[in-house]
């Protein structure tokens, strides 16, 4: 039988990794201890927290690992989710950013740090010039590969990580164009019932398949192992 090493290209924003199976009480001092050692910034403020800067200023990231004080949105201070025009419109410690969702305002956080994220959000989009800000972005919603069963049409249930936990399962994707075999990478990428594995060289789609379902295509079996998702694939 022959392994397959599950792409992980589409989770460039990944951040830090723990254990998913920790009691609670490790898991808390876990958190809170990658809460001390998470990465900083050097700058005259505190861009997560938005303080160190003086009255009508907020605290600007930069490019070159670096933050500023500039001059804020006069009237402005909106809230994080919410839809914003510019930088320096959001309240302290977030940043109008552009998504799948469009511009809003997002939390940032520090690279490596676990928790400080909302909801099904994690610290893990990046952004240009900066090695420790991060901010806050949504984890693909669960699904089952098999089932091919996203709400949205165009997306495809495909392999997913959480960026914090490092959790393997299988969550929305937007569905690409490339067919069985065909080569693939992060922005490359495989169309429904499809998903990336590194084969040998080269990176290329491959159909997920259950030994005890559906038989594969002819001259293939459900023999590719994806260890990491516990998946088989057709080869």
């Amino acid at each position: 039988m022959r392994a397959g090493r599950a792409l992980l290209a589409l989770v460039a924003a990944a951040a830090g990794c723990a254990g998913q199976n920790e009691p609670g009480a490790d898991a808390a001092a876990r958190d809170a201890a990658a809460a001390v050692s998470a990465c900083t910034v050097p700058g005259p403020c505190n861009p997560f927290t938005g303080t160190g800067c003086g009255m009508g200023q907020y605290c600007r990231v930069g490019e070159r690992n670096d933050v500023a004080c500039a001059d804020a949105v006069a009237g402005m201070m909106i809230a994080e989710g919410a839809v914003c025009p510019v930088n320096g419109a959001c309240a302290p410690g977030l940043m109008c950013l552009g998504d799948a969702d469009g511009l809003r305002c997002r939390k940032l956080c520090a690279r490596g740090s676990r928790g400080t994220c909302r909801g099904d959000d994690r610290c893990g989009g990046t952004l240009p010039g900066q090695s420790c800000v991060q901010f806050c972005r949504a984890i693909p919603r669960r699904c089952d590969v098999y089932a091919q069963d996203c709400p949205t049409a165009s997306d495809a249930c495909s392999l997913a990580i959480d960026p914090e936990s490092n959790e393997h399962y299988t969550g929305c994707r937007a569905a690409g164009p490339r067919g069985e075999d065909q080569p693939c990478d992060g922005t490359a990428l495989c169309a429904k019932g499809l998903v990336c594995v590194a084969s040998g060289a080269a990176n290329r789609c491959v159909r997920v398949c259950r030994r005890d379902g559906p038989a594969c295509p002819s001259g293939q079996s459900c023999r590719g192992t994806i260890g990491e998702w516990n998946l088989n694939y057709c080869e």
